[in-house]
């Protein structure tokens, strides 16, 4: 792939709907926890609404990930 072909790729990816982002939150607003508690679940979630269209998107193959970093902390115990 060119990089004129990415470009033109990326340029005809349509822009979210900012209204499936209130519908979202909306809904995340009326579960049984505090308001905005889950952080940035929460803002992966109403992405997930605005890309699907959908106020319950599914994802049909799930995946955990997990990182590791070695940031030095526990060597200055």
């Amino acid at each position: 792939m060119t990089e004129k072909d990415l470009k033109t790729l990326v340029a005809n990816i349509p822009s979210l709907d900012t209204g499936f982002f209130r519908k979202a939150q909306a809904r995340l607003d009326t579960l049984t926890k505090p308001r905005k508690s889950l952080g940035r679940l929460e803002e992966l979630a109403t992405r997930m609404v605005a890309i699907q269209e959908t106020v319950r998107p599914e994802i049909s193959r799930k995946r955990i990930v997990v990182f590791a970093s070695d940031h030095g902390v526990e060597s200055e115990r």
